[in-house]
């Protein structure tokens, strides 16, 4: 979800730059975007971001989710129309906003037809980086990552809250792919001593990333935390959809294996495949080992999972640093053998979902 707001909102002012600078900045943009730019532009000059950006989004948020239910009767209204009487939004809190529409609602219309135009003319079915240049390009973003994928937005979404519910249970010896910069770490519960089973929280705690750069953020986070003495932290560079940790590690290592986020930039092929390496490396359910994720997904409501189809490869490679937001990532797990979901949570009309899965 963050990755759809954020690169929606990217999107838009990108495009509207490109505009701004001259008539030959369409030379760089697909033909049938060309025209989009100019509604695009236009809409920008009518629309500024709330001046409280974690109130609107949130209570914009709490309207979508209301009318979910509703969407199949009524798409158009469930999306864009709301009771005015429903909620009192302080003006003090808006800048311009145009009436009986919200903030999502603004950001999904404002670049829909650019994205649409974009999309339609992409010959791939299955955007991808490659793991040098996912190593590459975060190695670019990771100074101002947390700005991309934290902060208010990420907090108005429900996504901090989420992190913290399920990494507080993760417990023994813990392996997170995609650590990024370390916006999980505050979340773990540490085992207070040594000789702690694991039942206590935390035992070890070892942090996968491909990317050299974000490692280099993480490290920071990890130091200015109080970890006990007695828990080891190592830091790793690899690449998770190929068989590098499985060839480090021992198979069955770890009690708890972590991902947030991550699978979207892997591709289809390459989240499928390190969907794989987790199932091989967790321990199996009776020895109480799980695989807990967060990620981004295809939302179930009609409309918005329509959105999200026809942007998903535009929005990637524009922006979202290569995240399909589209993934099924409950097929994924289901096709990864061994593997069984324990439980499923949606947030945010199921463009989220949290996992808890186990190795029978």
């Amino acid at each position: 979800m963050v990755a759809l707001v954020v690169t929606v909102c990217h999107f838009n002012v990108v495009m509207a730059q490109r505009q701004s600078k001259s008539v030959s900045a369409f030379s760089s943009v697909a033909p049938s975007s060309a025209l989009s730019l100019l509604t695009t532009r236009t809409r920008m000059n009518s629309f500024r971001l709330p001046t409280k950006p974690t109130t609107q989004v949130h209570r914009c948020l709490l309207l979508q989710s209301s009318h979910m239910q509703d969407m199949e009767q009524n798409m158009n209204s469930a999306l864009f129309e709301y009771d005015d009487t429903a909620t009192t939004i302080p003006s003090s809190e808006m800048a311009t906003i145009k009436p009986r529409r919200c903030f999502l609602s603004d950001l999904l219309l404002g670049s829909g037809a650019t994205f649409l135009g974009s999309t339609l003319l992409s010959s791939q079915t299955a955007f991808a980086i490659t793991p040098q240049e996912a190593s590459k390009s975060y190695d670019t973003y990771a100074t101002t990552y947390d700005d991309l994928d934290g902060g208010s937005v990420a907090s108005a979404l429900g996504i901090d809250d989420a992190r913290s519910a399920l990494l507080a249970t993760a417990s023994g010896n813990v392996l997170e792919i995609g650590v990024g910069t370390g916006l999980n770490v505050n979340k773990y519960i540490f085992a207070p001593t040594p000789d702690d089973d694991g039942s206590g929280g935390v035992t070890s705690l070892t942090l996968v990333d491909v990317s050299e750069g974000m490692l280099a953020q993480a490290k920071i986070k990890v130091e200015s935390l109080d970890i006990p003495n007695h828990i080891k932290v190592e830091f790793i560079k690899a690449d998770a959809t190929s068989t590098e940790l499985v060839d480090k590690f021992s198979v069955e290592k770890f009690d708890t294996v972590i991902d947030t986020f991550s699978l979207c930039v892997m591709g289809n092929k390459g989240a499928q495949d390190c969907l794989g390496q987790m199932s091989q490396l967790v321990k199996k359910k009776q020895d109480g080992g799980r695989i807990l994720l967060i990620e981004n997904t295809k939302s179930s409501n009609p409309l918005l999972g329509w959105y999200q189809d026809v942007t998903a490869e535009a929005a990637a490679s524009t922006g979202g640093k290569g995240c399909l937001y589209n993934q099924d990532v409950t097929a994924m797990i289901k096709k990864t053998h061994g593997l069984n979901i324990l439980k499923e949570d949606s947030f945010s009309g199921g463009l989220f979902r949290s996992f808890v899965c186990v190795k029978e």
